[in-house]
């Protein structure tokens, strides 16, 4: 039947809009989460454009900044064990902090943005999801970082235990690429040298692929969400 009490033609397309209602849209973050996620992007990039000077001259300031495993391991060498541990989990807590905060204030509906957005990547924190229901805690421990503390969130472990967590798997990685580092002086020793001297040149030629990097991903974004 249609809306007249008519008999409906089957050869009559049927108006999705009508049986298929718009998701509900996402609630709008709070602008110290926003404030929060710029001063990760900010500080995550201003250490990635800038390693070789860091790694060179401020090595605990470059993990400070981005204390991605690999700046870990190319300054280990020459930077003690305690500054590390002291360092690394305090800026990797940091980015746990916030996207907890994310995921708490998001909930399940979260998954639901990636799904509109990336089926593929929705996919994967959906079977990571299922997975980390069974496990939530280890997975945090084992896997510090801001998706196990989105996933915390969501699955209701609480902000102490999350934390707490997260800051001590942060502890034992550092440990762990610490001593990696370690084994790997014969081969990195000779990069560091080689940046050494060539300080400036190094420093800016990274800088430029970073930055460079970041306007061309940005610029994808902005074409993708073009009608």
């Amino acid at each position: 039947m249609d809306a007249t009490g008519q008999p409906a033609d089957i050869n009559t397309p049927l108006d999705v809009s009508q049986t298929s209602p718009d998701p509900k849209p996402l609630p709008p973050l709070s602008k110290v989460l926003v404030a929060g996620i710029a001063a990760l992007f900010a500080l995550t990039t201003l250490g990635a454009a800038f390693a070789p000077y860091l790694a060179v001259k401020y090595p605990l300031i470059l993990v400070a900044l981005n204390p991605w495993p690999r700046h870990v391991i190319l300054v280990a060498p020459h930077t003690s064990l305690l500054g590390l541990v002291l360092v690394v989990p305090i800026r990797g807590l940091f980015a746990c902090i916030v996207t907890y905060e994310i995921g708490r204030h998001y909930g399940p509906q979260g998954i639901e943005l990636f799904e509109r957005r990336s089926p593929r990547i929705a996919n994967y924190l959906r079977w990571f999801e299922r997975v980390f229901s069974k496990a939530g805690p280890a997975f945090v421990v084992f896997s510090p970082g801001p998706l196990t503390s989105t996933l915390a969130a969501v699955s209701g472990i609480s902000r102490p235990t999350t934390w707490f967590l997260s800051w001590l798997g942060f502890v034992i990685w550092t440990c762990i690429n610490y001593k990696v580092g370690d084994w790997l002086k014969p081969w990195t020793q000779p990069i560091m040298a080689f940046i050494s001297e060539y300080l400036l040149e190094t420093t800016i030629a990274c800088a430029v692929l970073v930055l460079g990097y970041q306007w061309i991903a940005r610029k994808r974004r902005l074409t993708k969400q073009l009608p």
